[in-house]
């Protein structure tokens, strides 16, 4: 009878791994909290499959940033082919960061070419808290970020849960942020000249002195949290119910602005620091995540390959930039505040 109930028990597990998968085989590690960052083993992402990937989406609906382990054999058309999974790759404005190739692949690099130019996005500038491409009209979704050449003592990325962020104003502060829409620009913290400075040509300046209208709190279409979608890096104001306000006015919005990034910003409760070990690939949702680059300078070289995904849509908030309602609005420049 022993024997028999063991027999039974081997088919039972057999048919659960045949229906289910061998969900054994993956290994997730929580690094902050239950939904904030884990680490994940067991994973080969040059060989994904439909299963992998299913896996790999709901944990990163769960924790919002994933380091997975080990990965030396991605290649860089390995690492492309599984961010298409995710759906259509994002092209740079900034071509001369554009990997070999493969223009909707990135470097980020502080290593320079004969020329003495940075051959990789950002060079050794530490970035304000950000999240990707929030400057465009239709922004990324996911960024997957594989490190090649790792510095010892520096080049870690700072992460902050801005979901987390968002739970923890008080309800009269949520309700006042969720009505508002801030202009996200992406020359607001770059000091970029007509001569192409920072590795932008000349053609290139003025696509990157445009700007877009978002939220400052968006929606996540999946998980439908709320996050604080405003960032210092990108949001450069808030757009008045005036074409012409008041000094006073325009005071208020800026330190308005500068009240959210302080709120979110609070590294002790809401941050996370990424020491990279050999071979990481970081995979991050910019829906419910800021991060930051802390910067390596020149002579610790680092190197990353970079893909980052298009949203299927544009940031979703209470309110919105509309055709119907643009004409309530003020026509603000990005730098005037």
């Amino acid at each position: 009878m022993r024997q028999y109930i063991l027999s039974v028990l081997v088919l039972v597990c057999i048919g659960v791994v045949q229906v289910f998968g061998d969900i054994s085989k993956y290994v997730v590690n929580p690094i902050v909290n239950d939904h904030f960052v884990a680490e994940i083993l067991n994973l080969d992402l040059e060989h994904v499959t439909d299963e992998d990937f299913t896996f790999i989406e709901e944990q990163l609906l769960r924790y919002k940033v994933l380091a997975i382990r080990n990965q030396k054999d991605l290649t860089v058309e390995g690492q492309r082919r599984f961010s298409q999974r995710f759906g259509t790759l994002h092209v740079h404005l900034e071509s001369a960061s554009h990997y070999e190739g493969y223009p909707d692949v990135n470097l980020v690099s502080n290593i320079k070419n004969a020329d003495g130019k940075y051959i990789g996005l950002y060079g050794k500038h530490v970035e304000e808290f950000h999240s990707d491409l929030s400057w465009a009209p239709l922004p990324c979704k996911i960024t997957i970020l594989k490190s090649e050449i790792r510095p010892a003592n520096c080049g870690a990325t700072d992460f902050l849960d801005t979901v987390s962020a968002y739970n923890a104003l008080t309800e009269e502060q949520q309700y006042h942020y969720r009505d508002i829409l801030g202009k996200y620009c992406y020359l607001n913290h770059k000091n970029v000249s007509e001569s192409g400075t920072d590795n932008l040509r000349p053609e290139e300046i003025a696509a990157a002195r445009e700007c877009a209208i978002h939220p400052l709190i968006t929606q996540h279409p999946q998980t439908q949290q709320y996050n604080i979608y405003a960032n210092p890096s990108h949001t450069s104001s808030i757009l008045l119910h005036s074409s012409k306000p008041t000094p006073g006015e325009v005071a208020d919005a800026a330190k308005d602005l500068q009240a959210l990034f302080a709120h979110t910003a609070q590294f002790d409760l809401f941050g996370y620091r990424h020491h990279w070990a050999e071979h990481d690939v970081v995979i991050w949702d910019n829906r419910a995540v800021h991060h930051r680059a802390t910067g390596c300078p020149d002579e610790q070289p680092r190197k990353l390959i970079r893909t980052t995904v298009n949203n299927d849509a544009v940031p979703v908030g209470d309110i919105m930039y509309e055709e119907s309602n643009k004409h309530v609005w003020g026509s603000r420049l990005y730098d005037e505040l």
